[in-house]
């Protein structure tokens, strides 16, 4: 697993809580997760799309996490390096440190062709392409280079 940076699709990065108030409407798919936010009761939702670009993307399904190009950080209009796809089941690794995608290819076929028909059915992402100027030096502190 690569470095863990802002908008990373890994634990912590979209592992953190969220808060949604909109006034006079109801749940877009009709579906009230109030009580798994607010009790922890099991949540109405058969699949959790955390995001899904032409490169990259992740989604939940009961106890299992799947990620694709989960380094990639938000406003990147590409992956970097080889693809890269990880399965976690969150209820036994919770810190998402032991990849499973070779010991449990179903579910990780299963879970691909969910992200794969999201990704089908989604709106391509308007990002305006990430480039420095020529001129730019990166700041040797950012970790990376040119």
């Amino acid at each position: 697993m690569g470095d863990i940076g802002k908008g990373s699709l890994l634990r912590g990065k979209t592992g953190c809580e969220s808060r949604v108030k909109w006034e006079g409407k109801k749940p877009l798919d009709g579906k009230d997760a109030w009580s798994t936010i607010a009790q922890g009761k099991e949540s109405p939702h058969d699949l959790i799309l955390l995001n899904v670009t032409p490169f990259g993307g992740a989604i939940r399904m009961g106890d299992w996490k799947l990620v694709h190009n989960g380094a990639a950080v938000a406003g990147a209009t590409s992956a970097e390096g080889p693809e890269t796809w990880e399965l976690f089941n969150l209820r036994n690794d919770p810190s998402e440190k032991t990849n499973l995608v070779e010991t449990n290819a179903r579910v990780f076929r299963r879970l691909k062709s969910q992200l794969d028909q999201l990704e089908i059915e989604s709106v391509a992402p308007h990002i305006p392409p990430n480039r420095l100027p020529d001129n730019f030096e990166v700041p040797k502190i950012w970790g990376h280079k040119n």
